[in-house]
């Protein structure tokens, strides 16, 4: 997880590191590509939409959670970091004999310590894997690789320091977390598998069969049409690979554990995977059957006419 601080507070932050002074730079000028409108003094606060922690002119802005997340839970995280930094801070500062000094020695200390976790690319791009695995940062890819480092030694010591959690109560909302997750991801294969047996399935038997019925009409009365062959051969074979991808489905999804652990990460290392299979092989179907047979709105009629 990384920080958009934008090029402003980037330069300031670099300057208190390098104890330099902070050479003021003008507001640029959004080219519009025209002269006759006149010129706009460029924002200076974020437009990077692929940070999850953003300077926004005037704020932080924490965008991970989802939108049918409840954010008690980020809140409870982040006000328990921030408040636990503070007070060790202020534990700092109040003994200090010179406060501005030790002020600015802090925030110096403090923002050179953190400064790896800065960055204003693209937070979605390989290359910040790369280079936040150059930086030591974590890169926890699934729910479950994540949460299960909730009870870590150092988090249930903030937590219990400051009064939030005991660590039977963390440990607690561990297991709600994981055995959640899990029951998702089993509740959406099902709901997945029902929507390709009924409905995706059905609609391209029916296409691959009138595909086969045109064939054998045009070679009745000796008309070779290879193109529609090809056509018919090749949503014969992804209908095939489709029922297969919906038994492994099946098959996986049925299965569980008593141990949430366990159970979660069987949902992301197996059933997961499974219903990206069939969702590829689904995707394919839907760009060469013929949309009076798709039981669905396509991708182009939701963006474009519903």
């Amino acid at each position: 997880m990384s920080i958009f601080v934008g090029e402003e507070l980037d330069r300031v932050i670099s300057s208190i590191i390098e104890g330099k002074a902070l050479e003021e730079v003008g507001r640029e000028k959004i080219d519009i590509g025209t002269s006759v409108l006149p010129k706009l003094a460029k924002d200076n606060s974020d437009r990077n939409r692929t940070s999850p922690f953003a300077f926004t002119g005037n704020k932080f802005e924490f965008r991970m959670p989802g939108s049918s997340f409840n954010i008690a839970c980020t809140n409870v995280m982040l006000n328990t970091a921030v408040a636990d930094a503070l007070h060790s801070f202020t534990s700092e500062l109040e003994k200090a004999e010179d406060f501005n000094t030790a002020l600015s020695s802090l925030i110096k200390r403090e923002l050179t310590q953190h400064r790896r976790i800065l960055f204003n690319g693209n937070g979605y791009s390989r290359e910040w894997e790369e280079e936040a695995e150059r930086r030591g940062l974590s890169n926890y890819k699934t729910t479950p690789d994540a949460v299960v480092h909730y009870c870590d030694k150092k988090n249930v010591e903030l937590f219990v320091r400051n009064g939030i959690y005991t660590e039977k109560e963390m440990r607690s909302r561990m297991e709600i977390t994981l055995e959640e997750y899990q029951k998702v991801i089993h509740i959406e294969a099902a709901a997945m598998s029902e929507m390709l047996h009924r409905e995706v399935l059905p609609a391209c038997i029916r296409y691959s069969s009138r595909l086969a019925d045109d064939v054998l009409m045009k070679e009745r009365i000796g008309i070779e049409d290879e193109s529609v062959r090809e056509l018919c051969r090749k949503t014969t074979m992804l209908v095939s690979e489709l029922a297969d991808a919906v038994t492994a489905l099946d098959d996986v999804s049925s299965k569980t554990s008593d141990d949430t652990e366990e159970a979660a990460r069987y949902a992301v290392d197996r059933i997961v995977p499974a219903m990206g299979k069939a969702r590829e092989i689904s995707d394919k179907l839907e760009t060469i059957v013929d949309k009076s047979f798709w039981p669905m709105p396509t991708y182009s009629e939701i963006l474009f006419y519903v």
